[in-house]
């Protein structure tokens, strides 16, 4: 089983300190099974995420594939594209990123009426001021995340060509928040219709999520989302590495076991969109 977890407020521990309230980031020497992979939240607007530089130095620490993302907002004038998205590059300047790490564009922002509030010309804008402040030589370790129905219903007709091009070479990770029970028979063998873009604008689509708000998984406190990943891009993401194993905690009898075909890649996400903060699971 390989797991990706997306992590979020809800996933630390609340500890009293001299009467205060605190909260506790996920020590991740007892998480089992180890993940095969972490995405977690860096940035929103122009605010980091209180647990990211606790995970992301957890993660890199053990060696696994790790992935970091920035919930946009609309922040019309003041806060656009370029000034988002130097938050997010530089929080992950100052903390450090490997080779195989990956910058994912959280595009799910809706008004009262469920319409998308952040266009497709704004996430691209946020991409390119994120591949430039990184030095990054292309768009292949970009992800775009968001429910399929925003994807497909967003304007491309303003797009020029070059952008069009640019969004082809993005990667799709659906978001879908389906009921809670995993449902582990006919949906991770192939993408459900309800996940699907257009394929004839959008990049390739490496994940999807499948159950929400699993409690219990490999000790990570909260509930977690279930996602599929698909079997090319994780083991493109994995590059030969194996993670760095740690010991195996007491088990916990109340922990949640999930048993899946060995061919079987399962993503886990957890929390709020959001606030979020993701970690996957296969």
């Amino acid at each position: 089983m390989t797991l990706i977890v997306d992590l979020a407020y809800n996933n630390m521990t609340t500890k009293n300190v001299n009467g205060k309230d605190v909260d506790i980031p996920i020590d991740w020497s007892t998480i089992s099974p180890l993940p095969d992979g972490v995405v977690t939240k860096v940035s929103e607007l122009n605010f980091l995420d209180p647990s990211f530089v606790a995970n992301w130095h957890g993660v890199g620490g053990l060696n696994l594939r790790r992935a970091g993302y920035h919930f946009y907002r609309n922040g019309q004038l003041f806060y656009n594209s370029a000034r988002q998205a130097k938050t997010f590059s530089d929080a992950l300047i100052a903390q450090g990123i490997k080779d195989n790490d990956y910058f994912v564009l959280d595009n799910e922002e809706k008004d009262a009426k469920g319409n998308s509030l952040v266009s497709l010309s704004e996430s691209l804008d946020w991409s390119y001021n994120v591949k430039v402040n990184l030095q990054l030589p292309d768009y292949d370790r970009f992800w775009l995340y968001s429910t399929a129905d925003i994807l497909n219903h967003l304007n491309v007709s303003k797009l020029n060509n070059a952008q069009l091009a640019i969004l082809k070479q993005i990667k799709i990770w659906v978001a879908g928040y389906p009921k809670p029970t995993p449902e582990l028979d006919g949906i991770l063998t192939a993408l459900p219709s309800r996940y699907a873009v257009d394929q004839t604008i959008y990049g390739p689509v490496i994940g999807w999520q499948f159950a929400a708000e699993v409690p219990n998984i490999s000790n990570i406190p909260g509930g977690v989302d279930l996602n599929q990943i698909t079997a090319d891009f994780l083991a493109k993401w994995k590059g030969g590495q194996e993670p760095t194993p740690v010991p195996t905690p007491t088990p916990n009898p109340s922990q949640t076991t999930i048993d899946l075909h060995k061919d079987v890649h399962v993503t886990v996400l957890t929390g709020d969109p959001n606030t979020q903060v993701k970690v996957e699971m296969q």
